[in-house]
């Protein structure tokens, strides 16, 4: 049928186009879930975990808050990170906004116990570059469009090739089979069509949580505290 064919086609080519950008956001994305980790071996002096019977100044967070923004005048919270096991700073994440000039992305790492500013990374870290290559592929506010096109087109590529695979009620089970018997391109299109329609589940959940950022209950009580 003419319609299965011009599927093929549209799966065809947007996997190709998708395959750089497929990789790219994959290798870094694989690298920011280790952020924490990463950024406490590179910068341990900004991280002090809690000694023990003392807590966390949770009730003084507009305070903290206040003394971050006088010393960075400029600068406007996006996320609030309490300490955990793995991060055990109370970590702002915003940017710095000066008329005229693209906002320079900041992290202020704070003292748990104490409130005390412990120092800060910027869009120079390395850890950060990782992640601005994921999130906005180092373009900005052009690279958040291309990664929303890009997740509306893995959205495409996973539908048409779903319906590509699918081969009807009775035959559907043998969309599952590689028959190493026959000619290596028809191995290598059943094994394309057989991993691929376990990945459509990955693609699919990938799409919602394609920047995997923490939120914690605190930041929609805080989160405009700068206004």
């Amino acid at each position: 049928m003419w319609w299965r064919a011009a599927l093929f086609q549209i799966h065809l080519w947007v996997g190709l186009i998708l395959g750089i950008y497929v990789c790219v956001v994959g290798a870094s994305g694989s690298v920011i879930v280790f952020e924490d980790e990463l950024t406490r071996l590179a910068r341990p002096e900004l991280f002090r975990p809690l000694p023990e019977n003392e807590t966390a100044l949770y009730e003084s967070l507009p305070e903290v808050m206040a003394d971050v923004k006088n010393r960075y005048p400029n600068y406007h919270v996006s996320e609030i990170f309490l300490p955990l096991d793995s991060e055990p700073a109370l970590r702002f994440e915003g940017f710095l906004r000066t008329p005229g000039l693209q906002d320079e992305f900041l992290n202020v790492y704070v003292d748990p116990a104490t409130g005390r500013v412990l120092g800060t990374t910027n869009h120079y870290f390395w850890v950060s570059r990782i992640r601005e290559l994921h999130v906005r592929l180092m373009a900005g506010r052009t690279g958040l469009i291309i990664n929303g096109c890009g997740s509306v087109l893995l959205g495409v590529l996973a539908g048409t090739g779903g319906v590509k695979w699918w081969r009807g009620i009775r035959r559907w089970r043998r969309a599952f089979r590689v028959d190493v018997r026959r000619k290596w391109s028809r191995i290598n299109f059943d094994l394309h069509s057989a991993i691929g329609v376990w990945l459509v589940v990955f693609v699919a959940s990938s799409q919602l949580v394609s920047h995997p950022y923490r939120i914690f209950p605190m930041i929609g009580a805080y989160s405009n505290f700068e206004e």
